[in-house]
């Protein structure tokens, strides 16, 4: 009977005999044929239907590598970009990450290089790129700088370090020398008032009132470091005589030094109390210091013989002509 009703379902064929139903028996095999029409996937040899759902979210875990960044030294390593997270000495990086690591000494020190760790084979390299496949340490070697040897400073003055009032002179600083590098500056101060007045190996100046000039030549070598050298130019005023002589009386018991001629007066070279400095360069500034024997005090200088007076027992003397000084004691 069920072959039959399968039968007739599956090839739409309408039953030959017409059967009467009563009521009852219509509705258990109504109920009959709803569950043979469950069954017929099953006896075709078809699978249930598949219930299909959406998934909303997924959740994918990734590789994450660590990055140990060390120091020896003075100085720093910063990574860029910055990490996902940091973990005490950790820094936590997404596998496949292409990393840049800067190192930067701090002042008084140098980058070395990379230790050989395998973190990179740009070893000497301050940047490098690291790509986060492993976990790595990188460790940057910084040193401090040590100073190398300081340029000696030397001037040669032509045609002579004694000259007239506007004569032109030429100042050469190329015997300047340097033991471990090589001179990249000279700079020259003609007055000493720490004012550089020329730049360059050789310059030429001249000096327009008679005097003593200190010239100073400061050579600056390739690691920065300087050396300073002098010498003394002595001007002439060319409407005088070329040289003087000052005359020093010692009157009564004490001594005068004088300087920078290294004399103590009076000497045996004084005639008595009278000493007499001969062939001084115009310009030449003499430092006369009166010392009293004891008990003896000094008195003094005779009145406007000293063109300055730095201390009571000293006279300031610029040589311009003949001069007469005078000290005394008693």
């Amino acid at each position: 009977m069920i072959f039959e009703i399968v039968h007739h379902l599956s090839y739409g064929h309408v039953p030959p005999k017409q059967t009467h139903i009563t009521n009852s028996s219509a509705g258990r095999r109504v109920a009959s044929l709803l569950a043979i029409l469950a069954l017929l996937p099953l006896l075709a040899g078809c699978p249930p239907p598949v219930q299909y759902s959406r998934v909303a979210d997924y959740n994918i875990d990734f590789a994450e590598f660590t990055l140990d960044m060390q120091v020896t030294g003075m100085g720093s390593v910063a990574p860029d970009p910055a990490p996902l997270r940091v973990e005490g000495n950790l820094a936590y990086y997404t596998e496949g990450t292409e990393l840049t690591l800067t190192a930067t000494p701090d002042s008084g020190y140098a980058f070395v290089d990379w230790d050989a760790n395998g973190c990179t084979t740009t070893l000497t390299a301050a940047e490098i790129t690291i790509t986060m496949e492993d976990n790595h340490i990188c460790i940057a070697n910084f040193a401090p700088v040590t100073s190398g040897v300081a340029p000696v400073s030397r001037i040669v003055v032509s045609p002579s370090t004694t000259v007239d009032a506007g004569t032109m002179i030429t100042l050469d600083g190329s015997t300047s020398s340097d033991a471990d590098g090589d001179i990249v500056a000279w700079d020259w101060d003609f007055d000493s008032d720490g004012t550089v007045d020329a730049s360059g190996e050789t310059v030429t100046t001249s000096f327009s009132s008679p005097g003593l000039y200190d010239v100073s030549l400061t050579v600056t070598d390739n690691d920065a470091l300087t050396g300073l050298g002098a010498a003394g130019i002595t001007v002439n005023d060319p409407n005088l005589g070329t040289s003087f002589t000052v005359l020093v009386s010692v009157s009564g018991p004490g001594l005068v030094d004088v300087e920078p001629l290294g004399r103590t007066l009076p000497d045996s070279d004084c005639d008595g109390d009278d000493c007499y400095l001969s062939g001084l360069p115009a310009g030449t500034e003499l430092t006369l210091t009166a010392a009293a024997s004891t008990p003896a005090a000094f008195l003094g200088w005779v009145a406007e013989q000293c063109d300055s007076e730095p201390t009571p027992d000293q006279c300031v003397v610029n040589v311009r002509s003949n001069r007469s000084i005078q000290a005394t004691f008693q």
